[in-house]
């Protein structure tokens, strides 16, 4: 199948010689959890060609579990920006504007003199299991592609409802969202946001072992935040 979508350009061709693992950006790049469900078949395979700016990018792969929307990308350097194109983006789902959401962009330069990138996009709304995600001019008249999304894997979530305290801070811990991509962890800290972003949480498997963790934070006017 990568062979049969790299013959449709010169290009992406050459870029995809430059991921050693079959083409795929997600299991070159992606953290853990989007690693293996990569490898579980979860990701869906892309060959959209886009002009953003004076930039040339291509979308290889999709992976959306009912968590995070990822993107995989690749890029030739030419010398410029190779985040220039994030700067004049924006997303819709069925065609309405994302406003709120957080975002993350690993790169990494490939051999050839292309670059290989993840696009992670975290929206605070929860979306629906299928929808078409647009990737659009920031002003919102320019539609660069709009991109068939279908949730993949099953999840869970456990609602806690414990409490404890931090630092003389009253926390509650509401629920546990296991996904194929990430864990979340939503909680309420009393009183202020504060101390919000340099909260972790050490985490371990059911042997004791301590597992590798990355987290970030999403606050809103409620002091609700989610740790993944």
């Amino acid at each position: 199948f990568t062979v049969g979508i790299a013959s449709l350009s010169p290009a992406f061709a050459d870029a995809v010689k430059s991921i050693p693992i079959i083409g795929s950006v997600f299991e070159l790049i992606g953290e853990d959890g989007v690693k293996k469900a990569s490898k579980l078949g979860l990701s869906h395979k892309l060959n959209q060609q886009v002009r953003i700016g004076d930039q040339d990018i291509t979308f290889t792969e999709s992976l959306y579990d009912g968590s995070n929307i990822n993107l995989g990308w690749i890029a030739s350097d030419h010398d410029k920006n190779i985040y220039e194109f994030l700067n004049n983006i924006s997303f819709t789902v069925n065609g309405k504007h994302i406003s709120d959401y957080a975002a993350n962009a690993p790169a990494l330069k490939l051999e050839n003199g292309t670059y290989g990138g993840l696009l992670q996009i975290d929206p605070k709304d929860k979306l629906p299991d299928k929808f078409t995600l647009g990737v659009v001019s920031r002003d919102e008249k320019t539609t660069y592609v709009e991109i068939s999304v279908e949730s993949q894997g099953s999840y869970l979530t456990i609602p806690i409802a414990k409490s404890g305290m931090w630092n003389d801070y009253e926390m509650n811990y509401d629920a546990l969202a296991l996904y194929s991509t990430t864990t979340e962890l939503t909680f309420r800290l009393q009183g202020t946001n504060s101390a919000i972003g340099i909260l972790k949480f050490m985490v371990r498997d059911e042997r004791g072992h301590v597992l590798r963790t990355t987290g970030n934070q999403v606050s809103s006017a409620q002091n609700n935040s989610e740790y993944k």
